[in-house]
């Protein structure tokens, strides 16, 4: 989901409106990824 993000550009909510479910439930699935990932990895600085 990280990388579909990424490389659409795309937002939490471009991404709920995809899998057509509430903003909230894909930000829950994100955010232990983004915690887990090394600093600097989901972001280019």
């Amino acid at each position: 989901m990280i990388e579909q993000i990424r490389r659409e550009h795309a937002s939490v909510s471009g991404v709920r409106r995809q899998f057509g479910t509430g903003w909230r439930t894909v930000w829950e699935a994100i955010l232990p990824l983004m915690k887990a990932a090394p600093a600097g990895v989901l972001f280019k600085a």
